[in-house]
């Protein structure tokens, strides 16, 4: 599924979590790049953890790299507003700006 989108993802925006050795959250984000080739906003595309606190240390070092990157705003893509990352999302600061619905039918 993220495959496309492998090739512009930049390191410094890449993030794994560590707790007691094991794996405890991971968190990925890219160049806004539908504002042309030198963005002025990083996107905040996809976190999870399995350690509490986790997600929001990632998210904080994410916002720090993508500020010290040039990055001028951060957004957190496609957050859905019943999960927990949308309270994430608000404890940085996020505020909604574009709603989407899913349109679907039972198969």
């Amino acid at each position: 599924m993220y495959m496309p989108l492998v090739p512009m993802i930049r390191r410094e925006l890449v993030f794994l979590a560590r707790h007691e050795g094991r794996l405890a959250g991971f968190l990925f984000g890219i160049p806004n790049y539908q504002e042309g080739l030198t963005p002025a906003s990083a996107i905040l595309k996809t976190y999870a953890s399995l350690v509490p606190g986790a997600g929001h240390a990632l998210a904080r070092a994410f916002h720090e790299a993508a500020l010290s990157a040039g990055f001028e705003t951060t957004i957190h893509a496609l957050i859905h507003d019943t999960n927990a990352s949308a309270d994430r999302s608000r404890r940085h600061g996020g505020t909604v700006f574009r709603r989407y619905a899913l349109m679907g039918r039972r198969l």
